[in-house]
């Protein structure tokens, strides 16, 4: 019974994305926006770079596919390195979560590999450097960068990132840390607070609603 409520929902969810494109509530995929990435990307992800790139560049709601980056378990990027492992924005560099904290590695690499992506809890968040947009729940860099969702469940906040959005190497900009309080943060983004529209809450329900059925799988 899961598993045909779960083939329901992302039939569901094809459908309401497609309706939701046609009616300008969510807005078409441009794959060719890639170009915000650094040229140089960690964790065996720049064969998800030209196909998925512009799910970090231009993107709101939609994904890297799901366990594309440990190759649908036929690789494991991550169990290679030595814990804890510290994720910098593919675009500009700062650090965004450090894992595993507060629960052993096998812990973090069973979570991430159960669905599908790097799932990140509370402690493990680099603060201020991750920013939760409400009402859509979309996660996003102090740089801009889309990074995926923050899925909360019975533990907690679930921040459910796409790799390839965290997959910088340790450079320039590897311990910048912004100030909430401060005016100095980049804002690639615009406004990071939605007006409460009737426009902006359906768009957030399509999001959130394509989070959902994609990333708690």
């Amino acid at each position: 019974p899961v598993a045909i409520l779960a083939q329901v929902a992302v039939i569901a969810a094809m459908i309401f994305s497609l309706v939701a494109v046609a009616g300008g509530i969510l807005s078409p995929v441009d794959r060719s926006a890639n170009e915000c990435l650094a040229p140089e990307l960690r964790f065996n992800v720049e064969r998800l770079r030209v196909e998925h790139g512009y799910v970090c560049c231009k993107n709101e709601h939609y994904a890297e596919p799901r366990g594309a980056y440990d190759c649908d378990g036929a690789c494991d990027p991550l169990a290679e390195l030595e814990p804890p492992i510290i994720f910098y924005d593919s675009q500009c560099g700062i650090p965004l979560y450090k894992a595993p904290v507060g629960r052993s590695f096998e812990e973090f690499l069973t979570e991430s590999h159960h669905h599908g992506w790097p799932s990140f809890r509370d402690a493990e968040v680099i603060e201020n450097n991750s920013i939760v947009l409400y009402p859509s729940m979309e996660v996003v860099s102090a740089c801009g960068t889309h990074l995926g969702h923050n899925l909360p469940d019975g533990q907690g906040n679930r921040y459910c990132i796409n790799l390839l959005c965290a997959a910088a190497f340790e450079g320039p900009n590897s311990t910048v840390i912004y100030d909430s309080a401060s005016s100095t943060a980049p804002s690639q983004r615009g406004s990071m607070e939605l007006q409460p529209s009737f426009g902006h809450t359906l768009q957030a329900s399509a999001i959130l609603f394509i989070a959902v059925v994609t990333c708690s799988k």
